[in-house]
């Protein structure tokens, strides 16, 4: 008796196309962070760079433009790609 199931490497196969499409989505951003050390009252502020999915990247309104942008220092990255650069990047200090 046929019936009208579809076999599971179909839906495997369709699965798998769907996440070989968004596999290059994660990107570098960069941030302030505020270091406080013991002997001071003032702050450090540093520059920090981390890996981000592009969905997650926060967005912000730029005036001139008139449109929302995301902040992104390198795009289009691998997730292994992304820490390693972030890595790279913290340990050079944006050099």
């Amino acid at each position: 008796m046929l019936s009208n199931r579809h076999a599971w490497w179909d839906k495997r196969a369709k699965d798998n196309k769907v996440d070989k499409t968004h596999w290059r989505n994660w990107c570098v951003i960069v941030f302030g962070e505020a270091r406080y050390s013991l002997n001071k009252w003032d702050p450090t502020f540093i520059r920090v760079y981390k890996p981000c999915a592009m969905l997650n990247a926060p967005r912000y309104f730029n005036p001139k433009t008139g449109k929302m942008e995301q902040v992104m220092e390198m795009s289009n990255l691998t997730k292994q790609e992304a820490y390693e650069c972030a890595k790279g990047l913290n340990f050079l200090d944006g050099e």
